[in-house]
């Protein structure tokens, strides 16, 4: 997954043997209720490796918060906002502060990051991509956000809050 949203979905977010993501957003996602097996509402798999996302404010239904589940040692994480996660990761662990899904240019709805969010400028880059999930430039400053929207100079804050522009 690379350069992707994935957000709103009652079935969860990812799921897979081995997941591979990077620069991509997986929030507010819902998956239904705890299996035996172990559910997540953001990312299951037995190996995951996460590079420069965010998967937060996931849930599964009547358990709270599940954004990550992972096998034991199956986790590895660089450059991520994780807000949790079954093992622990050094990624950061906070609200990562975005806006509703929405159109924000570029044919696709994204989670506008918000002023003062914690992924601003603490991203990275491993592909070298030229664009965001919008089309519009990967790195604004030094380095890139977290996820897959990236602030730009003079973003449109008038539609943060979900306002249609038409």
């Amino acid at each position: 997954i690379v350069g992707s949203t994935i957000s709103g979905n009652k079935g969860g977010g990812a799921f897979s043997y081995s997941t591979l993501i990077r620069n991509s957003t997986i929030v507010r996602n819902t998956a239904p209720t705890a299996s035996p097996y172990g559910t997540a509402g953001g990312v299951l798999a037995d190996y995951a490796t996460i590079i420069s996302s965010i998967v937060a404010n996931n849930s599964v239904a009547g358990a709270g918060p599940a954004d990550v589940v992972v096998n034991p040692g199956g986790l590895t994480a660089y450059t991520s906002l994780i807000r949790s996660a079954s093992e622990p990761t050094l990624s950061l662990t906070m609200d990562p502060r975005l806006g509703p899904l929405a159109d924000h240019g570029g044919g696709r709805r994204t989670h506008a990051v918000l002023p003062g969010s914690p992924v601003i400028d603490l991203g990275s880059n491993p592909l070298n991509l030229q664009s965001d999930e919008r089309g519009l430039p990967r790195v604004v400053n030094l380095k890139p956000d977290i996820g897959a929207y990236e602030r730009q100079a003079v973003d449109d804050q008038l539609l943060y809050d979900g306002f249609d522009s038409s």
